[in-house]
């Protein structure tokens, strides 16, 4: 059990770093944010393997607990849950790590404060669960959802600017992604951007193209190409406070 305390408003960011074999992998397993309500949140993080050899991660407060379940790909025959007890004061200044996982095809020995690097040597595989807060840029969270009461964010990046979309701008946003029809990108588009989009733990990331007066989106996940209401999005960008850094 991990207890974790953040600021009065905000979303805890939840990385993960794979080391495997003395390497450190690209992305293997999504972000994911959870976003907390308009006060101080303390809030707590463990580990539990599924019947199957599955790891999980649970996160959030007693009354609102997140499961999120560790790729397929990261199931041995040994795996050491990192059981540290411990408080951390997550501030938005850096990130912090929460819990290590070890997976390995051997018997796993005394886990002290050696590298991850180190240990994946040895064992093969340590996955690092990472926290960090993310505070809003205004004083007002993403609006909420009233159907099913989900907080949603969404953040455009462009050229190493990231713009977040706000309040009504992220609910348009999610309307328009509902809207999209399978098509495919034209050789001759242009790369315009990433669009990420983020539902408590979860995370999905589009990327965008222009060709001509139309805009396209990819699926990075499962490399599905969309159509986009070209007039549409631009309205929605022209509307969301800094988004005269974005070009479409």
């Amino acid at each position: 059990m991990f207890r974790y305390e953040t600021p009065d408003s905000g979303s805890l960011y939840v990385t993960y770093d794979v080391k495997r074999n003395g390497r450190t992998l690209d992305r293997t397993i999504e972000s994911g944010l959870f976003v907390f309500k308009a006060e101080r949140t303390s809030g707590y993080t463990f580990l539990t393997q599924l019947t199957d050899g599955r790891v999980t991660l649970q996160i959030g407060t007693e009354d609102a607990f997140e499961r999120k379940v560790l790729p397929d790909i990261f199931v041995g025959e040994h795996v050491y849950l990192d059981t540290t007890e411990a408080t951390v004061v997550l501030d938005g200044s850096r990130r912090q790590l929460l819990k290590r996982v070890i997976v390995s095809d051997e018997p796993i020995g005394q886990v002290g404060d050696e590298s991850s690097l180190t240990l994946s040597e040895r064992y093969g595989t340590v996955i690092e669960v990472w926290g960090s807060v993310r505070l809003p840029l205004t004083t007002t969270l993403m609006s909420l959802s009233p159907a099913s009461e989900k907080v949603r964010l969404a953040t455009y990046e462009q050229d190493g600017t990231i713009v977040h979309l706000d309040g009504p701008n992220t609910r348009a946003l999610f309307e328009l992604l509902t809207e999209v029809v399978p098509s495919r990108v034209p050789t001759t588009a242009t790369y315009r951007g990433t669009i990420s989009l983020h539902e408590r733990l979860s995370e999905q990331n589009l990327d965008v193209y222009v060709a001509g007066g139309d805009v396209f989106v990819v699926d990075l996940h499962t490399g599905a190409e969309y159509g986009l209401d070209a007039v549409q999005l631009k309205e929605l960008l022209a509307s969301s406070n800094q988004t005269q850094k974005i070009k479409m």
